[in-house]
C-alpha cells in the first residue's frame, strides 16, 4: 500500500500512538497511539527511533465527518487463499514490537509543531510498522486530549471507519468537540449539547457484564469485518495495573504445537458470539420444548437485522444445566497471510474467548475482581 493511501481503520482510546500489523489487539495490521499515561510491561519497548524530520509527500485531504452515520463501514476481513504450509511457512523475524518513537525536544509541547512532525514522518513510521509490528509514540502532548488525538490521527494519514462492533453497540463513544482540523485545513462542524461524541473514536468495552472478564489476546475482528490498523490512547492511567498487552502474531503462529495447529486449521475455529438465558423453559416440560422452535425463528430473524455476517444458532445447556440460546460464528482459519506482507500470522481470538482457558486462568489466579473501567 502507498503510505499516503492506507486502508480504512479506526481508533480506540487506550494506549499511546503505536502502529502495528502483527499485534493481537488490533485488526489485520494495527496502529496504536500513546499519551504518557500508557503503560507497557517491563522490557516490552524497543529502543527509541532515530527519525529525521524529512518531509513526506503532502498527505491527501482527509474526509471530514460530523457524526458516525457518515463514516464508512469497517473493511471486510481479507482471509486470503488457504495456501499456508504450516510445516514450512511459519518462519520469520523475532518479535520486535513495539518500536519506540520519542517526541523530539525541539517540537515537544507545541501541538502545532508536533502535528507537523508527525505528518512529515508518517511515511517512515509506516515502514517501521511493517518491520516491527507496532510503533509506540512517547512524549507527545497533542494526544493527551481527544481532539488532539484525532488531529494526530489525521496527521499520520490514517482514515476513519466504523467500529467492527458497531452493529452490536458494544463500545461507548468518546465525548468531545468536533471543531478539529483533518489535515487539509478544513474544519468539521462544532458539536454542542450533552452526549456529543467524536466520530470514529470509541472507548474500550466497559460493560457491567464484563467487569470480571479478562480480555485476552485478540484481533479487532468481528464476523467478516476487521480494521487493518487501529490507534489507541490512554487519557487517564489506571490506579493499579493498566498495562497494555501486545503479542507478535508471527511469533505466536511459530510457537504453537504444529500438530495442534494443523487440527485447528483443518477444522476451523468457531466462537459463541452471543448467549441468551432461556432457563424459563426448563420447568415447562413438553411446552418448553415446543416453545423453542418458534422462539428460534424469531431470534434468528432479529439476528439477521442486527449482524451482517453468517451465524448458526441452537439451544444448549450451560455449565449449570440451564437452557441458553447460543449464536455461533462460522468456522475461521487460525492462521492467515498478512494482506500487506504475505507473512503467515496467528489471526484467532481463542485466547480471549475460550471458556476452557478462562477456567484455567481462574484455577491459577483465582476469581477476578471487578474492574472500574
Amino acid at each position: 500500500l502507498n503510505p499516503d493511501t492506507p486502508p480504512s481503520r479506526r481508533q480506540l482510546p487506550r494506549a499511546s500512538l503505536i502502529m502495528g500489523r502483527h499485534i493481537a489487539v488490533t485488526g489485520l495490521l494495527g496502529l496504536l497511539m500513546c499519551a504518557d499515561a500508557f503503560r507497557m510491561p517491563p522490557r516490552a519497548v524497543g529502543r527509541a527511533a532515530g527519525l529525521r524530520a524529512v518531509a513526506s509527500p503532502a498527505a491527501p485531504a482527509a474526509p471530514t465527518y460530523t457524526n458516525d452515520n457518515e463514516l464508512p463501514e469497517c473493511p471486510l476481513t481479507e482471509w486470503g487463499q488457504n495456501d499456508i504450509d504450516l510445516a514450512k511457512d511459519l518462519e520469520g523475524a523475532k518479535a520486535t514490537l513495539p518500536h519506540l518513537v520519542v517526541c523530539p525536544a525541539d517540537v515537544a509541547g507545541d501541538a502545532a509543531k508536533e502535528l507537523e512532525w508527525l505528518s512529515q514522518n508518517r511515511v517512515e513510521m509506516k515502514k517501521q510498522v511493517l518491520q516491527a509490528g507496532a510503533v509506540l509514540l512517547r512524549g507527545f502532548s497533542v494526544t493527551k486530549e481527544p481532539e488532539g488525538f484525532m488531529k494526530a490521527h489525521a496527521a499520520l494519514g490514517m482514515e476513519l471507519c466504523l467500529d467492527p462492533l458497531h452493529s452490536v453497540a458494544a463500545r461507548d463513544k468518546v465525548p468531545g468537540d468536533l471543531s478539529i482540523t483533518n489535515g487539509d485545513g478544513n474544519q468539521a462542524k462544532k458539536g454542542a449539547g450533552p452526549g456529543f461524541t467524536l466520530p470514529g473514536l470509541y472507548q474500550a468495552v466497559n460493560k457491567q457484564s464484563r467487569s470480571k472478564y479478562f480480555v485476552g489476546m485478540h484481533n479487532e475482528m468481528v464476523g467478516n469485518r476487521a480494521n487493518r490498523y487501529a490507534a489507541f490512547v490512554c487519557f487517564k492511567p489506571a490506579e493499579v495495573g493498566g498495562e497494555f498487552l501486545m503479542l507478535d502474531t508471527r511469533e505466536m503462529a511459530k510457537a504453537l504445537d504444529k500438530d495442534s495447529l494443523a487440527k485447528l486449521d483443518q477444522r476451523g475455529v468457531r466462537f459463541v458470539t452471543a448467549e441468551l438465558p432461556f432457563s424459563f423453559v426448563d420447568g415447562l416440560g413438553p411446552l418448553g420444548e415446543a416453545l423453542k422452535g418458534p422462539a428460534k425463528v424469531l431470534l434468528d430473524a432479529a439476528l439477521k437485522m442486527k449482524v451482517d455476517f453468517d451465524v448458526d444458532s441452537l439451544f444448549e445447556k450451560d455449565d449449570e444445566d440451564k437452557t441458553v440460546f447460543r449464536v455461533i460464528a462460522e468456522p475461521q482459519p487460525p492462521v492467515i497471510r498478512n494482506p500487506e506482507t504475505n507473512e503467515p500470522v496467528w489471526f484467532c481470538n481463542i485466547h480471549s474467548h475460550s471458556k476452557y482457558l478462562r477456567d484455567e486462568r481462574e484455577k491459577r489466579d483465582g476469581k477476578l475482581g471487578a474492574t472500574t473501567g
